[in-house]
């Protein structure tokens, strides 16, 4: 398929671009005008296609809409392995954070209350916080259900 722009390369001249030599000297670029409304019809021909077969409009919305329409309203469910022991730990002022699958956990998990020096196995739902989430707090919130 021809170019948009079609370069020419005259070594006698100096005038394009040597490959091998990596020499460059570039005259104006000639635009061919047929190329761009044949390529102007292939687009169009193609969104036409694509209106045509849409079966619905989508209404227009805004970037907070559209981050509400992306959100999962399915919470996630988790295994958490939580150690028997709790270790200082600072978010907005020093306090004493979970240990689950490892790592710090600062947030609050419905239904469950630990009890130190004792380990725990649970699941959780971990669904988003609905908007607008405060800065001191996680974006999920968390509630212990019996075995999926």
């Amino acid at each position: 398929m021809a170019s948009i722009l079609n370069y020419e390369l005259d070594r006698e001249k100096g005038t394009g671009q040597d490959c091998f030599s990596g020499e460059q000297s570039w005259k104006r670029p000639e635009i061919n005008f047929s190329n761009v409304v044949f390529l102007n019809a292939i687009v169009f021909s193609i969104l036409a296609v694509s209106l045509a077969r849409a079966d619905t409009w989508l209404p227009c919305h805004t970037s907070r809409e559209v981050a509400d329409l992306a959100r999962t309203d399915r919470p996630e469910v988790i295994l958490f392995d939580i150690d028997a022991h709790t270790v200082p730990c600072e978010a907005v002022a020093p306090m004493r954070c979970l240990v689950v699958n490892g790592e710090y956990f600062y947030d609050v998990i419905d239904g469950y209350r630990h009890i130190e020096g004792q380990p725990a196995r649970i699941y959780v739902e971990r669904t988003e916080r609905p908007e607008p989430v405060p800065a001191d707090v996680g974006a999920f919130l968390y509630r212990r259900i019996d075995k999926p």
